[in-house]
């Protein structure tokens, strides 16, 4: 008996560390990975244009070359570029190609540009659809940490459904009709400043190529170190479509804000913003000094992991307001698909005057400040009379309307009977006229 127990114990022992090694697999295990990696756009397709130093179809390969460069260090990989000249290539033949090698993965290199310049951050486009859209998840996230390392705000994993329900992007439909899991990594906005200064130059670009090889390596599991691979991805099965990923076309459901604290001398007024959204995250922010007539630029949404899904539904924002200026503060919340929410207005604040301000400009400011002090207290008097006669200022403003139109009124039918009455006596006078002769 003991014997048969120390068996089953054994093969226990046994079976478990083989169930750990399957499990910690998130891209089924190989000897050899073939990786398409897909320079974007070339030859007359330049790519975005929105920064004068460069074409995006130049960077392009700058990162493709690093990346491929970083990958052929491993032994495990077999890599293809699916153009190494400047040409232009259709999608399907892209994904044509990779076919042609029996390519494992396919991977597109991009970099981003926003309508007004105004965005900012990097993301992972996705397949829609299962068994790639797990996989796809899955390099997504490593890829994402790998940009976050760098410094780069992450506008999540995404997906995008074209009008016939298939992937909308070409390179990911058109690998997955040919059964080749494919992403489109787009590394950064090259048009806005804040994540210009990670794309400034050769050597930049060159990074985005190295940090994508770390993220791949880990993907396949042939990275030296797999310590730092979050337990939730290995969780994640080729039937998995992850909810926060997939595309939603409303704004936030919810966007309030009141007020916390107002600095005036510091300049700051420190506001409480409430905002949800039931579909997917809250990405960015901007706020308005002047009841909503500008809007500042993008921030991002305080402690809102696009990548968990996790995020904060209330948060406290400082806002700087300048001197002299008297605030009328919306808030605009934006979902992770740039879609928004306008909050009420935050008004009734006195002028902001810090003790730094100028002494020349101090003064008058403080009058301003006295003026509508003064003015406050007039209306407040005459609401307080308005209260004692019991009349609403409202339905004031109503009787002193009717009052004139009542006077038009009078004065339109005074006139007609005065006329009325300087004909008859005309017509009397004439009458007794021919009487006497």
């Amino acid at each position: 008996m003991r014997k048969i127990i120390c068996i089953i114990v054994f093969l226990v022992l046994l079976y478990v560390p083989c169930e750990r090694v399957m499990a910690n697999e998130l891209f089924p295990k190989k000897d050899k990975y073939i990786i398409v990696i897909d320079p974007g756009h070339g030859g007359e397709n330049l790519g975005t244009e929105s920064n004068p130093n460069y074409k995006e179809k130049d960077i392009i390969m700058k990162t493709a070359q690093a990346l491929v460069e970083e990958l052929k260090k491993y032994e495990e990989f077999e890599v293809y570029l699916t153009r190494e000249e400047d040409i232009d290539i259709e999608l399907h033949e892209r994904a044509k190609f990779a076919k042609s090698v029996n390519a494992d993965f396919l991977f597109s290199l991009h970099y981003n540009a926003s309508e007004n310049h105004t965005l900012f951050g990097t993301e992972v486009w996705i397949p829609l659809y299962a068994p790639f859209h797990g996989y796809g998840y899955k390099f997504a996230y490593l890829q994402q940490l790998q940009m976050q390392d760098l410094g780069l705000f992450s506008r999540g994993i995404r997906t995008r459904k074209g009008d016939d329900n298939k992937d909308y992007y070409g390179i990911i439909r058109e690998c997955a009709a040919r059964n080749i899991p494919a992403v489109i990594i787009e590394h950064c906005y090259i048009d806005e400043s804040r994540d210009a200064i990670y794309c400034d130059e050769d050597s930049d670009f060159e990074e985005f190529g190295r940090r994508d090889a770390i993220a791949i390596a880990k993907f396949f599991g042939v990275h030296e170190d797999l310590s730092d691979i979050p337990e939730e991805l290995y969780k994640i099965s080729k039937n998995t479509i992850v909810s926060h990923t997939l595309e939603d076309h409303s704004g936030p459901n919810v966007c309030t804000i009141t007020e916390e604290h107002a600095d005036y001398e510091n300049g700051v007024l420190t506001v409480q913003v409430k905002a949800t959204d039931k579909n997917t995250q809250i990405m960015y922010y901007t706020y308005s000094i002047d009841g909503g007539k500008t809007f500042s630029k993008f921030y991002p949404w305080p402690d809102s992991d696009l990548l968990t899904g996790e995020q904060k539904l209330s948060v406290s924002l400082m806002l700087s307001i300048p001197d002299g200026h008297i605030p009328k503060v919306a808030v605009r919340a934006y979902s992770k698909n740039e879609f928004y929410n306008t909050s009420n207005i935050l008004k009734g604040f006195d002028a902001f005057i810090t003790p730094t301000a100028p002494p020349a400009l101090q003064a008058p400011l403080k009058e301003v400040v006295m003026q509508k002090e003064t003015v406050d207290n007039e209306k407040r008097s005459v609401v307080s009379i308005f209260k004692v006669v019991n009349l609403q200022p409202e339905k004031f403003k109503l009787s002193i309307k009717r009052f004139w139109l009542l006077l038009l009124f009078i004065f339109f039918w005074v006139f007609w009977l005065l006329l009325g009455v300087r004909f008859l006596y005309r017509y009397f006078q004439k009458k007794t006229d021919e009487r006497k002769h």
